[in-house]
């Protein structure tokens, strides 16, 4: 008389549980890496965000409104009505709006460059040129004072930079307009 056997063996859970482990270990490292990438991705659309935040604040208060990039450590970022007098952020005056770099984009960096002559293949390094900050006027153009940064970069260094995802915002004038385009490099 035959018996028939119920549930599994030691064996067989032992061999389904190294399967998962081995399973585990190939897919974490990429698992790790776009983390890293979304992280990148989440701070580059608070960027876009914030530029047209600025751009439509200007236009809307017929005034000159700033986007800062406030710290070259992290991705931190401020919209602010501008100061002449105090070449900086109006006293008094709310902020438009920020972002913290601890609302999803930890381990994220921003550089800049006052000129878009480098090559998009070339990163920029974390934290290049910030502080720094783009100006719009009252009619939503960029402010002419030479110091405008015409390039940022949205890096994370954890990552190798054949790992990562940067992302390159690009400003372009046309026809007197402020454009702004994310390049995935």
């Amino acid at each position: 008389m035959l018996i028939k056997q119920r549930g599994t063996t030691l064996i067989e859970v032992m061999i389904a549980i190294a399967i998962v482990v081995i399973l585990a270990a190939v897919g974490l490292p990429s698992f790790a890496e776009w983390l890293q990438n979304t992280k990148i991705r989440t701070a580059a659309e608070s960027v876009q965000n914030g530029l047209q935040i600025a751009r439509t604040e200007a236009v809307k208060r017929n005034a000159v409104v700033y986007f800062q990039a406030t710290d070259a450590t992290n991705a931190n970022w401020r919209v602010c009505l501008w100061d002449a007098a105090l070449n900086d952020c109006a006293a008094g005056v709310d902020l438009v709006q920020s972002f913290v770099s601890s609302d999803g984009a930890t381990d994220v960096r921003i550089g800049g460059m006052p000129d878009a002559t480098i090559a998009l293949t070339t990163p920029l390094g974390a934290g290049v040129n910030i502080p720094g900050q783009v100006g719009f006027t009252g009619f939503g153009r960029l402010v002419n004072n030479g110091t405008n940064l015409l390039r940022i970069d949205v890096i994370n260094p954890k990552l190798a930079v054949a790992d990562q995802r940067r992302l390159v915002f690009i400003k372009l004038m046309r026809f007197g307009r402020f454009l702004s385009e994310a390049v995935s490099i």
